[in-house]
């Protein structure tokens, strides 16, 4: 298990991580990837009477499983701390919004956790041969009772 942390702050400075360079995340082959948001602007959204969107009151961007065909809205809410997105598979793209580009200028943290699962093993192996000519093909001539999940 392996972490770390994006920060809205990289992204305004060099770009890194916006739509036209995002973060790849790629883990090892049955882990999958945990992003928790840290919010810095989650308190003054909270202290707000009525928020312009209850449901995403900010977009700071998004989140992309393109095996999935996956795409989340990465938003902002008035909690301070919330898990916003937990992968299926072990890659994913996240697009920030810089602040200059966004209704408002709250800087956040992502925590990227990545994690093993049996399920997202069986998810990889699954796509793996749906998607792949040449792996199903290796896989059928081997002996397939040798394989365990």
């Amino acid at each position: 298990m392996e972490e770390g942390y994006l920060a809205s702050h990289v992204t305004d400075k060099t770009g890194c991580g916006s739509a036209e360079i995002p973060w790849l995340i790629q883990r090892k082959v049955g882990e999958t990837i945990r992003i928790t948001l840290l919010d810095f602007g989650a308190i003054m959204r909270h202290e707000q009477e009525k928020p312009q969107d209850s449901n995403c009151p900010v977009v700071y961007g998004y989140i992309l499983e393109r095996s999935l065909a996956i795409n989340k809205t990465l938003c902002g809410s008035t909690e301070r701390r919330h898990i916003v997105y937990e992968s299926s598979a072990n890659y994913i793209e996240i697009h920030i919004i810089p602040s200059h580009k966004r209704q408002n200028g709250d800087q956040f943290l992502l925590h990227l956790k990545s994690e093993f699962t049996n399920h997202s093993l069986i998810h990889s192996l699954t796509h793996s041969l749906t998607h792949s000519p040449m792996l199903v093909q290796v896989l059928n001539n081997r002996n397939t009772s040798s394989l365990v999940c």
